[in-house]
């Protein structure tokens, strides 16, 4: 897209070059020639002789806000070309600030259920043999237990977000052609 942008600009830089050149006054010399053939009963002196007829134009362009409208649309043509880059620049940056943010997210979130679930268990495990010894808190024990599952579904769910982050990344920088 940046390339077809750009060579848009390009062509609308050749348009207000043509328009100014077409507002300039035009010279133009050339010849003529016609092919005759006699006639009878015609008395005129070049009667049957081909004509060459030298031509010189010259033309004066006067009403001018033609020209200056078509050079001023140029312009504004490659001002909207110069705009449409920079919008595309910035969503393709943030496009990729997104997917940074997102894999940095999904690494900080691994690292994080990982050491939950880990306390978990180790809280689990304690409080399973104050269970065995004592017998009463068996509901804090299934809690904790729900707890584990909890982080450990959530640990694979940010495993699953960072893989898609890293997957929406990959296709971003295929997708762009040098």
């Amino acid at each position: 897209m940046l390339a077809m942008i750009s060579n848009e600009i390009g062509s609308y830089s050749f348009m207000e070059q043509k328009a100014k050149k077409m507002g300039l006054p035009m010279l133009g010399i050339g010849i003529n020639y016609m092919f005759n053939q006699k006639r009878e009963g015609n008395t005129f002196m070049m009667n049957g002789d081909n004509m060459l007829m030298p031509m010189v134009s010259f033309s004066i362009p006067i009403y001018r806000k033609k020209y200056n409208a078509m050079q001023s649309e140029a312009r504004l043509m490659q001002e909207a070309g110069n705009q449409q880059t920079i919008d595309l620049k910035n969503n393709l940056l943030l496009q990729y600030r997104n997917f940074v943010q997102n894999i940095d997210d999904a690494e900080r979130r691994i690292i994080l259920y990982e050491e939950q679930e880990v306390l978990s268990r180790k809280t689990t495990s304690l409080l399973l043999s104050a269970f065995t010894t004592t017998g009463t808190d068996f509901e804090e024990v299934l809690r904790m237990q729900s707890k584990v599952l909890d982080y450990g579904f959530k640990h694979i769910e940010a495993i699953t977000d960072y893989n898609t982050a890293c997957a929406m990344a990959e296709k971003l920088m295929n997708s762009v052609k040098y």
